[in-house]
């Protein structure tokens, strides 16, 4: 009861800092700039920017709440000192590129230079620990949330342009408890959990559970060095070391894949083929799915956009289409409204040719972009 009481007294305290806060008004920075990107390529705004923040706030509440379950059973201890300096030097690193506002980068750097240089002191196995626990955290808020709100777009491709792609940007503020060195008490600290993917070769749940995966393993190894580190001095060299280069290239090994991979998503040499579906559409209603090759609608063949809203603007009353499903099942689908008629199927298809292409953004930090604009002057 004495555990329970202390976990959730240091876990409100948690909520309610100066750095939470600061963490969920980046967040909620971060859902804007994605709900723009959203509105330009789709049109319209799936669900608002309130609901998607309620989402990443709750689960990386439930997430954090597991992760100082854990952590205060296992008695690892911080310094208070020690933890701004991290949190200063991964805000630093965030106007580089946001991702590195994950906790792997600023412990990692801060871990070698203390075992190198001696300052500042720090608890480097306790730290090495706590990422590998968030690691873990991560890779189940992946398979839980990270394919909620995936923004569909067309990309140029070295060999099949254009393509579609889908891209999965999640930031989770993840308040934390832990122990204070100088005694048994617990202490209130805030990470945040950053997933930036693409769908490319994959479709967005198989790209997330790939994700999921290696976060895992990265979670698991740092965690079991970190342990290591705490009988075996000269370990925790190698748990610094490995907790920021494994983070990063796993990172670029992943998207380097995705990017360089044939993709899922490309127009077909027969039919149309459907990159999403639009929430409370006539295509979701009717079962049209992700990937699907539209073959003919209403015994017409269709190979483009242009000819499906040829057959579309009569409003017809009913459709019926034949659709081949993961490119070897046969599929016929149909639908009826006698009242309106049917003039949009609230689809979004990959086309032959195209001049919208979705840039990749390497470096989204804030100095990152303030020099590039310098540089393109």
């Amino acid at each position: 009861m004495q555990f329970i009481k202390q976990l959730f007294t240091a876990y409100s305290q948690a909520i309610t800092s100066f750095f939470y806060v600061a963490i969920v008004l980046v967040v909620y920075h971060e859902i804007q700039r994605n709900a723009q990107l959203e509105e330009s390529w789709l049109g319209i705004l799936r669900n608002s920017v309130t609901t998607k923040l309620y989402y990443v706030l709750l689960y990386g509440l439930l997430g954090g709440l597991v992760a100082s379950s854990i952590i205060l059973i296992l008695g690892i201890t911080v310094d208070y000192q020690v933890m701004l300096i991290i949190w200063t030097l991964s805000l630093f690193l965030s106007l580089f590129n946001q991702r590195y506002l994950c906790l792997s980068y600023s412990v990692g750097i801060i871990s070698l230079v203390s075992l190198i240089f001696g300052w500042p002191e720090v608890n480097v196995p306790s730290l090495i620990v706590i990422v590998g626990i968030l690691h873990l955290i991560k890779s189940i808020l992946i398979l839980i949330d990270g394919t909620r709100d995936t923004i569909p777009v067309y990309i140029e491709h070295q060999r099949f342009t254009p393509a579609g792609a889908y891209i999965m940007n999640k930031m989770w503020p993840v308040p934390l408890v832990t122990y204070l060195t100088t005694g048994k008490i617990a202490f209130p600290i805030v990470a945040v959990l950053v997933y930036e993917d693409e769908a490319i070769t994959q479709t967005p749940l198989g790209r997330a559970k790939e994700s999921s995966f290696w976060a895992a393993f990265y979670g698991l190894v740092i965690l079991i060095l970190g342990i290591a580190s705490y009988g075996i001095q000269w370990m925790a060299y190698i748990a610094a070391l490995v907790t920021l280069c494994l983070h990063e290239w796993l990172y670029v090994l992943n998207i380097g894949g995705q990017r360089k991979g044939k993709p899922a998503f490309v127009a077909p040499w027969r039919g149309i083929r459907v990159l999403d579906t639009l929430p409370e559409s006539i295509g979701e209603r009717m079962g049209i799915r992700k990937g699907d090759i539209i073959l003919t609608v209403n015994g017409r063949q269709v190979n483009s956009e242009a000819m499906l809203r040829e057959i579309l603007e009569d409003c017809p009353s009913l459709i019926w289409m034949d659709v081949l499903r993961n490119d070897n099942e046969a599929v016929e689908l149909e639908y009826k409204d006698y009242g309106k008629g049917i003039n949009d199927l609230g689809i979004m298809l990959i086309p032959r040719t195209t001049g919208k292409y979705y840039l990749f953004n390497k470096h989204n930090g804030l100095l990152s972009k303030i020099w590039g604009n310098y540089i393109n002057r």
